[in-house]
């Protein structure tokens, strides 16, 4: 199932974002909230809260643990499920931006991390019905 759901789109001032899959900021502090931007150069279909967070250790992207699902030490603390996730596809345009935001854990180690996701674009040649294509957004720091 896939919908467009108005929700994720971003404010005007950050639907001004370029192409592609980014951050709001470069640098964070553990705990604090981030946010997801994608802006497609084509029709795709994406769920942003499947995004994994990586750490580059030894010159290797290496997921972080526990990434599959971001929650914070307060929603921890809370019970909040760690899988709490829409589990289906969104629809988004071209240059539409969507957000998404993510509340980073405090228990983050200082260092340089990015988020991965996959989209996934229609095919109109060949027998695949869609192409998957896999995002990294630029290495921000945790500090």
């Amino acid at each position: 199932m896939t919908r467009e759901v108005a929700e994720f789109e971003c404010e005007p001032a950050a639907a001004a974002a370029p192409l592609g899959f980014s951050t709001d900021r470069s640098a964070y502090a553990p705990g604090d909230s981030l946010v997801l931007r994608l802006v497609p150069t084509a029709y795709l279909e994406y769920n942003l809260c499947h995004a994994l967070l990586e750490r580059r250790r030894a010159g290797r992207w290496a997921r972080e643990r526990g990434s599959f699902r971001f929650l914070s030490d307060e929603d921890r603390a809370r019970g909040v499920a760690a899988d709490v996730c829409n589990d289906m596809l969104y629809a988004a345009r071209a240059g539409r931006a969507v957000c998404y935001a993510v509340r980073l854990s405090r228990r983050l180690e200082p260092g340089t991390y990015r988020f991965q996701t996959e989209t996934t674009r229609p095919s109109l040649a060949g027998r695949a019905l869609s192409v998957r294509d896999t995002l990294a957004t630029a290495p921000f720091e945790i500090r």
